[in-house]
């Protein structure tokens, strides 16, 4: 029974990750995981993290996108981001007031749709687009972890959602044998279930394959 749970988790993201496309301005990466945050049942927004090769690693090149289901203006936003870094650590008060005033001036409206992307940069600190037109970059290492932290930090107050961006597994899970095997039956080899179908059956590729990636640490 597990081996098909696990077997069904795979399938469902081989399909998801086939049809996940980049922001067009970060044709080189790939989907990582996608997840929503609800309130109270309410969709806020799908986000979805992004990533050279689709690996992901806090200490590496990504970018997360959310993609708003209403309409929040700009000043709301920077300051929800404040309160959900404060609630990670305690950070000086003066650090938070200049990390506001710098998301206040980056961050637009926005409405149902619009989507709006960090993407960490190793070394620099973080750069903002809305769509693909650049909004800004903000150079603190420091700030870029506390930013991201909301979303991927273990301390994250959306666990779900975390839960599905960096994808949830470790070579110490209980499901990760299962997952294994599901993943050698899904994508392992010339016997295997996508190369029957994609380039025996359909003839759509030369060669296809699965992998599993477990889980990276955030430091």
């Amino acid at each position: 029974m597990r081996l098909e749970r696990c077997l069904a988790a795979a399938c469902l993201w081989s399909a998801l990750a086939a049809h996940a496309s980049p922001p067009s301005h970060l044709a080189d990466y790939e989907a990582v995981g996608s997840g929503t945050l609800r309130y109270f049942g309410l969709r806020i927004y799908d986000a979805t993290l992004w990533s050279p090769g689709g690996g992901w690693a806090p200490d590496q090149p990504f970018a997360l996108e959310l993609r708003y289901a209403r309409s929040f203006d700009g000043a709301a936003i920077a300051r929800r981001s404040v309160e959900e870094m404060r609630a990670q650590r305690p950070y000086p008060a003066a650090t938070l007031a200049r990390w506001e005033a710098q998301m206040r001036g980056l961050f637009p409206d926005v409405q149902a749709g619009d989507r709006l992307t960090g993407v960490r940069i190793p070394g620099e600190g973080a750069a903002f687009y809305s769509g693909t037109r650049k909004l800004g970059q903000i150079d603190d290492e420091t700030f870029a972890d506390a930013f991201f932290g909301i979303w991927l930090a273990p301390s994250t107050r959306a666990p779900d959602l975390r839960a599905r961006l960096p994808m949830a597994l470790s070579d110490t899970d209980a499901d990760y044998p299962a997952m294994s095997m599901a993943n050698y039956l899904l994508g392992g080899g010339g016997n295997s279930r996508l190369w029957k179908r994609i380039r025996e059956t359909d003839g759509m590729s030369y060669s296809v394959n699965s992998q599993i990636r477990p889980r990276a640490s955030w430091t």
